[in-house]
């Protein structure tokens, strides 16, 4: 007797039930056709995903879906978002971060490589990109939200950039002025002249780091 609709939903359910994750090619051998536009038109009776990696070729319900904090799941590598295509998931995870996104930054955030997609997405003007430091840094397409993010990294860089090494050159150099305590731009003028590239402005975030400003 053949299967009428009905059937053949419930034969949909019951494979995702059990294998969560069914590729095209697996929904045909279901329904029993080889043509996608009738697996399209059987699948839009369940509430289901399709996976935002491997081109989309992998679908699921979205009863099976526990999405994380960043409204991602994963079977394996398949992954899924609650955001949409890849192309969407990028676009919300750049425009939702505070000081933009380098394309590493992406690869790890949504398990998958993004450097095509960012590709396309620049040129679509969905997002915009800056290059300091010879890394690409991935901006929300809104001008002016995308300058206050570039300013986030550059303040975050210039903190990390510190490293214990500098902070101990300018506290060696801080310290030669030894009857007087000296100002930060002092420091760094000496520092300038010993052939260092330690700026000002570094020299100011060590002296707040280890309270050595001038009291009054």
């Amino acid at each position: 007797m053949a299967k009428n609709k009905r059937d053949k939903i419930r034969d949909l359910k019951k494979a995702f039930q059990k294998h969560k994750v069914l590729k095209i090619e697996e929904l045909f051998e279901v329904i029993g056709t080889t043509s996608k536009r009738t697996v399209n038109r059987y699948i839009k009776e369940l509430e289901h995903l399709t996976s935002y990696t491997h081109k989309g070729r992998y679908y699921t319900l979205r009863e099976i879906v526990e999405f994380d904090a960043h409204g991602l799941w994963h079977y394996d590598d398949i992954g899924f978002s609650k955001h949409g295509t890849l192309f969407d998931t990028i676009t919300y995870f750049v425009e939702h971060s505070e000081k933009g996104m380098t394309g590493k930054e992406l690869n790890t955030e949504s398990h998958t490589e993004v450097k095509y997609a960012l590709l396309d997405l620049v040129k679509e003007e969905k997002l915009s990109r800056a290059k300091p430091n010879k890394v690409y840094v991935y901006l929300s397409s809104d001008s002016g939200k995308a300058q206050k993010q570039m300013q986030r990294r550059e303040e975050t860089t210039a903190h990390q950039t510190i490293d214990e090494e500098t902070s101990f050159r300018v506290l060696v150099a801080a310290y030669k002025f030894v009857e007087d305590p000296p100002s930060p731009e002092q420091v760094a003028d000496f520092l300038k002249n010993q052939g260092s590239k330690i700026s000002l402005k570094v020299v100011l975030q060590v002296f707040q780091r280890y309270g050595l400003e001038k009291k009054t």
